[in-house]
Parts: structure tokens; sequence; C-alpha cells
């Protein structure tokens, strides 16, 4: 269950931990409630993404995953679902594959492109639209956990273990907008 807030810039998204225990719900088979993706989103080569974030003793520190296949660095991302707002479906993917629960941006705060290689070897170039995601909560179980690392970074950090140049980008982009906000 997603509910959310209305009002100001971003909406509270909460997901109910219930939905997504260890329960078949997580599972992306066929005719299971995250099985059901946006087609537009598919035929266009959107992805979304959310860009999870935290302040430790003041200092921005974002949260990484690893990839399942080849264990690169990125954010949570996946396919919109029908029903969905791109923002909701990234919350959703966040809780998912890092077990993060927070608020997120109603907006994207840029997007980069990269080119996903299928198991078959095709080559499909996708464009990702990323939403920030103040973390209030990470699960110590979640759907994912099993198949991926995570790690909280600094920016620097952060900078050296992500490949991916238009995600560097949008990493820089958040921090100088994050320390005009608190200053």
């Amino acid at each position: 269950m997603i509910r959310i807030r209305p009002g100001g810039v971003s909406a509270w998204l909460w997901m109910d931990c219930a939905y997504h225990g260890i329960s078949n719900h997580c599972k992306r088979g066929k005719g299971s409630a995250s099985s059901v993706v946006s087609t537009e989103s598919q035929l266009l080569n959107i992805q979304c993404a959310a860009l999870p974030w935290r302040r430790q003793d003041g200092v921005l520190e974002f949260l990484l995953i690893t990839t399942r296949s080849t264990r690169r660095w990125i954010i949570p991302k996946g396919w919109p679902e029908a029903g969905l707002s791109p923002a909701e479906a990234a919350a959703r993917e966040a809780l998912e594959e890092a077990g993060v629960i927070g608020e997120i941006a109603a907006r994207p705060i840029g997007a980069f492109q990269y080119i996903k290689v299928r198991r078959n070897g095709e080559r499909l170039a996708l464009q990702v639209r990323v939403y920030p995601l103040e973390v209030m909560r990470q699960r110590r179980v979640f759907a994912e956990k099993h198949l991926r690392e995570t790690r909280w970074c600094t920016l620097d950090e952060a900078l050296t273990h992500v490949s991916e140049p238009g995600l560097k980008r949008l990493l820089v982009k958040f921090a100088k907008e994050s320390r005009a906000t608190v200053n």
C-alpha cells in the first residue's frame, strides 16, 4: 500500500512493510502486483530511479546498490508501473532493491542515459529519470537483499564507485543544490 500526503514540492510515499515482506508480491512473475509495467515507458525506453540520500552527522550521503549481474554500483531503478506515478515507482524500486523508505520528490532532478545489455546480448539505450528520496528508514530485510550489496557513500566515494557519467553529474548537481538549501 502506498499512502500519499498531498501538498508541497514532494509527496510522502510510505510503503507498507507487510506488502513488501518476504511474500509472493515481490516476485516479478506473471500475475504479481509488481509485474504490470507501463507499456508506454518501455516503448520510449524510459526508466525511473530513486536517489536515496541522508545526512549523517551533517554529511550528505548517498545509498548505492550493485546491479544483479555485473555488480556495478548504481541507484535503485526500474520500469514505471501502471497505476503508479514515476516517483511512486521509483520509491517502490528503492524499497525492493535497497530496503529504504522515505520522502521522495514529486519531480525528477534530471535524467541520465545508459546502455542496458540484455541477457541475449541485445543493447538497449535507456533514459533514467531520477527522483531524490530522503531516507527515513532502512529495513534489515527486503526483497532483493540476497541479490545486491548496499553502501552509504559520501559524494566523493560515490563518484569513485559509479561508472555512468550522467549519474555522476546528477550526484554532483544534487550535492550542490543540497548545500545551497542548507546554508
